[in-house]
């Protein structure tokens, strides 16, 4: 019963992966027909081969978008009943994620919420870019977090849960979108001025992600975090040393080990 269970499980691994896919980066490489708020009709995609492979269903996309940990997926009806259930008056979109020059979702699309603030108001949360070791020496390289090929940098508004909890597994605290969980490196940009946080032109997605198109300068970073490393790594010495030869905050989380 445990491996039915289990299997059920990587199978849903595997669709919602595929969905991904095809939703954030190969619909027009894969020919499917894609709008420009990034929707496809469901019917066209379980007639795709990544999906025809694992016998995807109806059901199964309902499923899957309904228990995605970070709503990753968005359905819409295109029929004047709300009720009607058939497959082919069903859309579906990501969420956020795209690579796709095409997809603009537009501001009557639901999808894209503009963050505007007035000058008398101060933003609300921690705005955090999680990515990896590697990356980050890219990043404070070339003097910018930048959007690379997707069509907008990732940032969550901040940590509903300690750092310690985040490292834990997924059914033991909320997971956030905006960052995989994985990430050795979080990002804590400034939220002041007012005027430069309006002049990102910050987007919010349906699923709660803050999105952006424009550069980063590292100026702009308030800290780094490291997180899950050793800190007497050779890769991560080597990290502290750019770190402070560009005059970049940083500090431990309290799950790394060692000492410096």
């Amino acid at each position: 019963m445990q491996n039915n269970s289990s299997d059920a499980k990587k199978r849903d691994v595997h669709i919602s992966k595929a969905l991904s896919y095809l939703l954030r980066h190969g619909a027009v490489k894969e020919n499917l027909k894609i709008d420009s708020n990034g929707y496809i009709l469901v019917s066209d995609l379980l007639k795709h081969q990544r999906l025809k492979s694992f016998k995807t269903t109806w059901f199964d996309v309902k499923r899957i978008v309904r228990d995605n940990d970070k709503q990753r997926f968005h359905l819409k009806n295109k029929s004047s009943s709300q009720d009607d259930d058939s497959v082919e008056n069903w859309y579906i979109c990501a969420t956020q994620g795209h690579s796709l020059s095409k997809v603009k979702p537009d501001e009557n699309s639901g999808l894209l919420t503009p963050i505007i603030l007035s000058q008398d108001e101060v933003f609300p949360t921690p705005l955090i870019h999680g990515t990896s070791v590697d990356s980050l020496f890219l990043i404070i390289k070339s003097g910018k977090l930048s959007k690379q090929k997707r069509n907008h940098i990732h940032l969550t508004t901040g940590l509903v849960d300690s750092l310690e909890n985040i490292n834990k597994k997924d059914d033991e605290t909320k997971i956030l979108s905006g960052f995989r969980n994985s990430s050795k490196i979080l990002i804590y940009l400034k939220t002041s001025p007012i005027e430069y946080i309006n002049d990102l032109h910050l987007l919010k997605s349906i699923n709660g992600v803050v999105l952006t198109e424009s550069n980063i300068p590292i100026e702009n970073f308030e800290k780094i975090v490291i997180r899950n490393s050793k800190k007497d790594d050779v890769k991560i010495q080597k990290l502290i040393d750019l770190l402070k030869e560009n005059n970049v905050s940083y500090e431990f989380d309290a799950s790394c080990k060692g000492s410096l």
